[in-house]
């Protein structure tokens, strides 16, 4: 589920509350105990977030009712030149802020320290951090404002929010508003993405939900503190057994995407989510926690759910569900506390102020990765830090990153050469212009990859991508980037492109975009053991739908196949289909498979024809029967077989001619024997007739030779 998706819900869930609580208010006895029950489940929002966030300030993601819900399109007022801004620098992240130095330091301290618990727990030695994490801490609300996430028609959250993007993640903290619930679970969702990859929806988010109330200080650190308002949701329903409202377990087990179900339906499916992670992590004194990691691994395997369960857990899914009943009963939860001293971060911050056209740069940067409805403010700011200083290379890129966004690939073209001429040595300017040359590009390529402007335009591309990689060798999705340059040539060798795929695929394990490039490159190569591999990975053989959640994996995956069947690997391009149609039911796709499958059928008898005449041409005339005769055996195209018939025919008569022929030369050098045999075979089959009487008569000679020898 998306950063703003998953906020709104949260935000919505109180609101609901809190409008239901106001139109029951003043109308009756009874409809002023729901109102007085509305607002009390509202204030469980509040009550949680107050007590178990570790930012200094209330998390309130409400708004006024006033407020509007889309931002008006109107310029935003620029951050002021006087306003003190600064970087803070922790070991793994780095905070931009106008927030007290204090608190940007102590938000540093506290993500330093769930990464490390995370890389405890879990037994991940090292947390990767595959693209860079740029921080925003905005001291308040009127500064946090107009960086908002545009909510779609909902209210905006003034809390904060996650974005990830290709080229990066952006976390926005409104200090004021006290948003740590929100960065922890998101950026859980990060680390299970980049380091446990293939976990069902129900961990993925009761994850992020136990983790989300992490609380850590100097002494002390906190791990699974229970969420108030998932508690007394799902004491509101008393037990699992009301449809209604809850999923039973093998419901939430096997649930996919929950963004289109009702409101209600989300919530329980948040709550039962974290329930069962909280047991399952917390209960029975944390003796499951070794069977939870056995049903993850089961799960990597490809076992179906209810399978991976019941070997993992040793028991059906009923009594499980039991015991989350008894569970959620209880009066206290446990929780793990770590001594903070046993993490070990690193504790000092480096803190540096900001120049005011970075400020600038940064800000609109973060504007320009919400998308193209921000545009305009995001090129105001660069434009802006243009003007502060014209040299600035950054700002010459963001109006090129602005540009892409916008479709204009000219203009991005020429600002991201700008920002090259005025600083070569920064990864990023490469890395989107590369980008900006591949789309460009990108359409042209699939209709007419021979076109020679075409093929240097994608060496240019490539040259960036190699560039951005030589000056920052973690930058993975320039690798991932300059390895997809190679799908599209038509003449370079693979080797850099399958190296620079498979470090890509290493660090982002969970991208099966990257997994099915290098699968292409690598059958292409002849890779064949490496390209099964990595098939099994991106189709599991059980089919599990799960692993094509998007419709355009598998398009791309058809459009590999298209190539390899150009590339006359047909083998490998039928392996691709057959795993996609086990796990599509798009019925659009479903027929172009049949469709690619009945001219990969026809071209296959087409190269077995092509091939027999090879070889009857080379007078290798058994080989050459053998193809056609297994095309006239198997080939449902009447033509084709008619054909196949035809010059079967043919290279048995050209085959008896041979024969003949060698016969007669046998006979000269009065090797008698030998010849007999050639031409008892022409007899044993004969296809012509007059070849046939002429091989009658060189037998009748033979045994007259032979019968005046005797």
């Amino acid at each position: 589920m998306r950063a703003h998706d998953r906020n709104a819900t949260f935000m919505l869930r109180a609101q609901r509350d809190i409008n239901v609580a106001l139109r029951f208010r003043g109308c009756g006895q009874k409809r002023a105990r729901h109102s007085r029950y509305h607002l009390a489940m509202a204030t469980y929002f509040f009550v949680a977030a107050k007590k178990y966030l570790s930012l200094p300030l209330v998390f309130c993601a409400f708004l006024s009712p006033g407020f509007a819900t889309t931002q008006q399109q109107q310029d935003i007022e620029m951050p002021k030149k006087k306003e003190k801004w600064i970087r803070v620098q922790s070991e793994h992240f780095t905070i931009n802020s106008n927030a007290n130095e204090k608190v940007a330091k102590l938000a540093a301290a506290n993500l330093e320290r769930l990464r490390k618990t995370l890389a405890l727990l879990t037994n991940v030695a090292a947390v990767n951090s595959p693209v860079p994490t740029a921080i925003f801490l905005f001291k308040n609300n009127k500064a946090f404002k107009p960086y908002t996430l545009p909510a779609h028609n909902r209210v905006p959250s003034l809390a904060g929010y996650f974005l990830s993007r290709p080229d990066g993640n952006y976390i926005a903290i409104n200090a004021e508003e006290r948003a740590a619930q929100i960065i922890y679970h998101e950026y859980i969702h990060f680390f299970v993405n980049n380091n446990l990859p293939e976990v069902p929806l129900w961990f993925n988010e009761g994850l992020a939900e136990y983790y989300s109330t992490f609380e850590s200080n100097e002494d002390k650190t906190k791990i699974g503190l229970p969420v108030a308002h998932h508690i007394a949701f799902l004491r509101q329903h008393t037990t699992f057994s009301k449809p209604a409202s809850l999923m039973s377990l093998d419901q939430l087990l096997e649930k996919g995407d929950i963004l289109h179900e009702e409101e209600t339906k989300i919530g329980a499916f948040y709550a039962q989510s974290w329930l069962l992670v909280h047991y399952l992590m917390q209960g029975q004194e944390r003796r499951l926690r070794p069977r939870l990691s056995q049903y993850l691994m089961l799960l990597a395997r490809g076992y179906p759910q209810n399978k991976a369960f019941r070997e993992a857990f040793e028991m059906e899914e009923r009594q499980l569900q039991k015991e989350l009943e008894h569970y959620l009963r209880q009066f206290l939860f446990s929780y793990t506390e770590i001594n903070s001293k046993d993490l070990a971060i690193v504790a000092q911050a480096q803190v540096t102020p900001l120049p005011y056209e970075e400020v600038l740069f940064y800000l609109g940067d973060l504007l320009a990765h919400h998308g193209r409805e921000r545009s305009h403010e995001a090129a105001a700011h660069f434009n802006h830090a243009i003007s502060v200083n014209p040299n600035y290379a950054l700002g010459y890129a963001g109006l090129g990153l602005v540009e892409m966004n916008r479709g204009s690939i000219t203009a991005a073209r020429r600002y991201f050469g700008k920002a090259i001429e005025l600083d070569p040595p920064h990864a990023e300017i490469y890395y989107h212009y590369g980008n900006c040359l591949m789309d460009g590009i990108r359409s042209r390529l699939q209709v007419n990859r021979h076109d020679s402007t075409v093929q240097k335009t994608l060496r240019d591309a490539r040259s960036a991508f190699r560039t951005a990689t030589d000056l920052d060798n973690d930058f993975t999705e320039a690798h991932a980037a300059l390895g997809e340059t190679f799908i599209f040539d038509i003449q370079s060798p693979l080797d850099e492109g399958i190296a620079a795929l498979d470090f890509a695929l290493k660090r982002l394990p969970s991208r099966r975009d990257i997994a099915l490039n290098l699968l292409f490159l690598c059958a292409q190569n002849g890779d064949s053991t490496i390209a099964e591999i990595l098939l099994n990975r991106v189709f599991p053989p059980n089919g599990n739908s799960s692993h094509l959640a998007e419709a355009q994996l598998a398009t791309t995956a058809l459009e590999r196949a298209t190539q390899l069947f150009e590339q006359n690997k047909t083998r490998e391009a039928l392996r691709i289909l057959d795993r996609v149609q086990s796990v599509t039911n798009d019925v659009h796709q479903l027929r172009q498979i049949d469709q690619m499958r009945q001219v990969a059928r026809y071209n296959h008898f087409v190269s077995l024809y092509k091939s027999a005449s090879v070889r009857a041409g080379n007078k290798e005339f058994d080989e050459a029967l053998e193809l056609l005769n297994q095309i006239i055996a198997t080939c449902d195209d009447a033509k084709m077989k008619e054909s196949a018939s035809h010059s079967a025919k043919q290279v048995r008569h050209n085959q008896q001619v041979t024969w003949y022929n060698q016969a007669v030369a046998l006979m000269k050098n009065k090797q008698y024997a030998q010849a007999v045999q050639l031409l008892n075979r022409i007899v044993a089959a004969p296809d012509d007739p007059k070849l046939a009487k002429t091989t009658q008569d060189a037998l009748t000679h033979i045994r007259r030779i032979q019968k005046q020898r005797n």
